[in-house]
């Protein structure tokens, strides 16, 4: 919920704030934020919530150059801030880094699929969401954005398992 995501970035900002160098915690609040953008409920607030978002990635994700090498969870945090903001050249690479120093990274399948979406290369996109279902099938996004994908190309019978394996697992 937004009370929900509002509280983690809050935690967020106090670990940052116990431990500078806590990279976790920066890339986390950047993807809360990137969330609060999407729960918008009107073009103001998501325009406030964008740059809220715009000054954490200047403030915490940009000064961090050196660790780009090495982590991917920060790479992933990137590629979908710059993808949610249509720069999917550079979404894409930074994908591409997240997924070459961890190819078991759920997210960055998740996240890349849509990148295939906006070149209409529909058989990539499935694939990647397949993937990021694979690797972590117990995730409310991953299992949502599938179920919606196999219903939008007509696999009705693979969206329902999808579904009620969500049904079975969060029963609320």
């Amino acid at each position: 919920t937004r009370n929900d995501l509002e509280a983690a970035i809050q935690l967020f900002q106090k670990a940052i704030d116990i431990e500078p160098c806590y990279i976790e915690a920066k890339v986390k609040l950047v993807l809360a934020s990137l969330l609060l953008e999407r729960l918008a409920f009107d073009r103001e607030s998501f325009l406030a919530q964008e740059k809220i978002t715009d000054q954490f990635v200047k403030q915490y994700l940009e000064p961090l150059g050196p660790e780009f090498d090495t982590n991917y969870e920060l790479n992933g945090a990137m590629g979908r801030y710059h993808q949610l903001r249509y720069r999917y050249k550079v979404a894409g690479e930074h994908f591409a880094k997240a997924l070459e120093l961890n190819t078991n990274y759920a997210s960055a399948y998740l996240w890349r699929a849509d990148l295939f979406y906006e070149k209409a290369d529909y058989q990539a996109m499935l694939a990647d969401r397949e993937k990021a279902y694979q690797l972590d099938p117990m995730s409310l996004e991953i299992s949502r954005e599938l179920a919606y994908d196999y219903r939008s190309f007509w696999r009705p019978n693979d969206a329902e398992r999808v579904i009620d394996r969500m049904f079975k697992l969060y029963p609320d």
